[in-house]
């Protein structure tokens, strides 16, 4: 769970040397396309929701690639099974929404819930707000790497009653290798 927090919030002792995905000052940040939870939206705010987004994504990547994956804050994710409208009763809000970037983005499209995404689980690094991101999952594009795994060494103990052993790894924070291919929203 440790590295999952690095990957989307950084380090809290070395923010600039080891960025998260929702920490970054390296990509761009939307404030005015998400203004409140996509679940609570009305069916007509739902519907400009949708028609804009993708623009303004296409719009940061200076009109050059699509997302291929939305990550939403698990909080607003759990609600996206309300109906669109009530005139589209069986059609939750989270199936449109897929439907609709599939249709324009690719088949293999996916929405992501994310739990360092709500102002709870994300006040550590400072944000304490929704944060929404599209992005192009792509290893040209965005990367985190784990060159050295978690490895333990052999305990031992030196009382023949107390065991101690050590352990290392070795992280990197998010870099951004095209850094206009991930756009983050927030409110």
């Amino acid at each position: 769970l440790g590295i999952q927090k690095i990957a989307f919030l950084g380090s809290t002792l070395t923010p600039s040397t080891v960025p998260g995905l929702f920490t970054t000052t390296s990509v761009n940040t939307d404030t005015s396309t998400i203004i409140k939870l996509i679940s609570s939206m009305s069916a007509a705010e739902f519907s400009t929701f949708v028609q804009n987004i993708l623009a303004v994504y296409f719009a940061n990547t200076n009109s050059t690639v699509l997302p291929t994956s939305f990550i939403i804050p698990y909080d607003d994710y759990l609600g996206l099974m309300t109906p669109v409208s009530s005139t589209y009763p069986n059609i939750p809000k989270l199936n449109y929404l897929e439907q609709a970037f599939k249709a324009i983005c690719g088949p293999n499209f996916k929405i992501l819930p994310n739990a360092y995404g709500t102002p709870a689980n994300n006040a550590i690094a400072g944000l304490n707000k929704h944060v929404y991101c599209l992005l192009r999952y792509d290893p040209e594009s965005i990367r985190m790497d784990i060159p050295v795994d978690y490895t333990t060494t052999q305990p031992n103990s030196v009382n023949n009653f107390t065991f101690q052993d050590v352990a290392y790894g070795q992280y990197t924070g998010v870099g951004f290798y095209r850094a206009l291919e991930t756009l983050l929203f927030t409110f």
